[in-house]
């Protein structure tokens, strides 16, 4: 659920900061699940949290450029 809204409102621009932040969040908190069952790997297709990292870190470059430019608009 946390994922469908934060895509939502990423999709839509709708709170951008915030929804960014949630979908960051959601991908560390998968990313800790990955680890805590299966142990520490990266590359995805062998039970790895590459995949995850990348859309936490893209979420993050959302979100700072939301934060950076929000008085602009």
């Amino acid at each position: 659920m946390v994922e469908a809204i934060a895509c939502v409102g990423m999709t839509v621009g709708l709170f951008l900061r915030w929804t960014a932040l949630l979908s960051a969040g959601c991908m560390a908190v998968a990313a800790y699940a990955v680890f805590a069952t299966k142990g520490v790997g990266w590359l995805w297709n062998m039970g790895g949290v590459e995949y995850l990292v990348m859309w936490a870190v893209v979420s993050l470059a959302v979100a700072y450029g939301a934060w950076k430019n929000a008085g602009r608009a």
